[in-house]
């Protein structure tokens, strides 16, 4: 008997198939270490702000589709933390990424859109309306809040954009005056 999840994909056609397959490589955030296990981590983004709350969204780490795009997968799950608290965790969890200056990121107040990879607990049972954040995320805590929003930027520009035919691309190269 097979486990749970082990074939679930054995009734897609090929294409699909492999499109599911290479959904199994984690996102890579830029700078940082190849040696992080990105895939063990869950995906951490400040959702909401108010003076003494902030609501996490936490799902599993995004993986990369066939054409290189960053894809959400599994289901997310909401946390309301003391807002105080998360600030004290981060100033001496957070890693910041490499060349970014240690100081300058652990004294910057959390944001909206900020994003964090970290091992995190999943509360079991009903969960309170806030909770500590201490019980919720595991150091090391990476901040990935700078490659997240280059991300979404380029996902924004890659839907907007128009899809150019060659003969445009090659106009646009050979063409400086465009």
């Amino acid at each position: 008997m097979s486990k749970p999840g082990e074939n679930d994909a054995a009734w897609l056609p090929p294409r699909l198939r492999s499109a599911r397959a290479a959904l199994a490589k984690p996102w890579v955030p830029g700078n940082f270490p190849r040696s992080v296990r990105w895939k063990e981590l869950s995906y951490i983004v400040v959702d909401e702000l108010s003076e003494d709350v902030a609501t996490l969204v936490i799902s599993e780490w995004p993986r990369i589709d066939e054409r290189g795009r960053r894809r959400k997968i599994g289901d997310s799950w909401e946390a309301g933390v003391g807002r105080a608290e998360l600030e004290t965790m981060l100033s001496e969890r957070r890693v910041p990424k490499p060349m970014a200056s240690d100081q300058e990121l652990r004294e910057r107040e959390v944001r909206i859109g900020d994003a964090f990879a970290a091992l995190t607990l999943r509360p079991r049972g009903r969960k309170p309306a806030i909770t500590s954040p201490w019980r919720l995320i595991e150091a090391p805590i990476y901040d990935v809040s700078a490659a997240a929003r280059d991300a979404a930027k380029a996902a924004l520009y890659g839907a907007m954009a128009p899809t150019l035919s060659v003969d445009e691309v090659s106009h646009l190269l050979l063409d400086p005056k465009s």
